[in-house]
């Protein structure tokens, strides 16, 4: 194997994809599952699992269902120059994809790519995706799948009978038994939280005082009104640093539309005069438009608790009138609120589609009756 790979017990891990794919149906289209190969140094141990995607999300959960089917970590993970784990390929300083250094980093473990043009290199892990083609891949190539469940299942199981075949060099061990014996007292505990992708966005915080992440509106101290900070999302927490100081930290929530509240990050009391001269503000620009599209902001913000939380619809509903005529974005506000619509999404949607001009051509005309009995307007003058 040469000097790079004087392999060590349960020191490296190597990882690929499959050359051959596994169709699978999906709502009856078929789709060409993925096929994730790793294999311990020095006994070979095997892992195989099927995805959808080569894509990062797919290759990062594969390796950690790997650790998680071992119980444990390498020292190294050696994976080929593919996209998902290697952005710049070099002979001496690979630059890794962001995302799988960040899942290399939490399980403690080093990532080193295979040498490009370097068959040695490669060799243990083209081994291993040799007999995940010959012993687990080949044997399921007449079955049909309709799920990655099922077809994993049947890739685990067939898994699990070639670790248990006796090596061929007559000591009657098999894969299961040397990594028991030489890998595993070589390799790390698995951490006790297991890795989550970590994303990080920027966002401007509104003068309501928070963030928009997925339709939902997060607080963040009210002097950061205006300001740039730096999210970042891992699982369903999110955490706000500004100029690398954390400033807040919330569930994540999907309900959408809605917003998640600290109280200390409210505004103190002598800061509600700037808030009411913005409702001030919003109410003046809306009354310039129209008495419906006046009544309809304010309806947008008595929707929630804090008048301030609507500003953000308001300022919607505000650039949305630039694109109509005047007299027909009134109408439609009060088509709006005749519904029962108070939402800047609705308003949208009525205007969109039409549906206040379809509602206005079904009114009935109303002819004036004329009648003896009846004395008209001229009377009361």
């Amino acid at each position: 194997m040469g000097a790079r790979y004087r392999l060590r017990p349960g020191e490296r891990l190597f990882v690929d994809y499959a050359g051959m794919t596994i169709p699978i149906m999906l709502d009856g289209v078929e789709h060409k599952a993925q096929v994730f190969v790793a294999s311990v140094g020095v006994s070979g141990r095997l892992y195989v699992e099927a995805t959808l995607t080569q894509k990062i999300d797919d290759w990062c959960a594969s390796h950690v269902r790997c650790f998680e089917d071992m119980g444990c970590v390498p020292q190294v993970v050696v994976p080929d120059n593919i996209k998902p784990a290697v952005i710049k390929p070099s002979r001496y300083e690979p630059i890794l994809n962001e995302t799988y250094a960040d899942l290399l980093e939490h399980y403690d473990v080093q990532g080193f790519p295979a040498r490009r043009k370097k068959p040695r290199d490669k060799a243990l892990v083209e081994n291993g995706v040799l007999n995940a083609e010959r012993w687990v891949l080949a044997p399921l190539r007449k079955r049909v799948f309709h799920d990655l469940a099922s077809l994993n299942r049947a890739i685990a199981a067939l898994v699990r009978k070639f670790n248990s075949r006796p090596y061929a060099d007559g000591t009657g061990e098999n894969r299961y038994g040397r990594f028991e014996s030489v890998d595993l007292p070589h390799m790390r505990p698995l951490p006790q939280r297991r890795w989550q992708r970590t994303v990080w966005r920027q966002n401007t915080v509104h003068k309501d005082y928070h963030i928009a992440i997925d339709y939902h509106f997060y607080s963040v101290p009210h002097e950061l009104i205006g300001k740039d900070v730096d999210v970042r999302l891992r699982g369903n927490l999110i955490d706000v640093f500004h100029r690398g100081r954390h400033v807040a930290s919330h569930i994540r929530s999907n309900a959408r539309g809605r917003t998640t509240t600290v109280e200390e990050h409210k505004p103190e009391a002598h800061q509600r005069a700037g808030i009411d001269a913005t409702r001030a503000q919003l109410e003046k620009n809306a009354r310039d438009i129209g008495p419906h599209v006046h009544a309809f902001v304010v309806a947008l913000m008595k929707r929630q608790n804090n008048p301030e939380f609507g500003f953000r619809s308001c300022y919607g509903v505000l650039r949305l009138a630039r694109r109509h005529e005047t007299e027909r974005f009134d109408d439609a506000c009060r088509y709006a609120l005749d519904l029962g619509t108070r939402t800047y999404r609705g308003l949208d949607d009525i205007l969109r589609t039409g549906a206040d001009l379809a509602a206005a051509e079904q009114e009935p005309e109303i002819t004036p009756i004329n009648h003896s009995n009846i004395r008209g307007a001229e009377y009361y003058k």
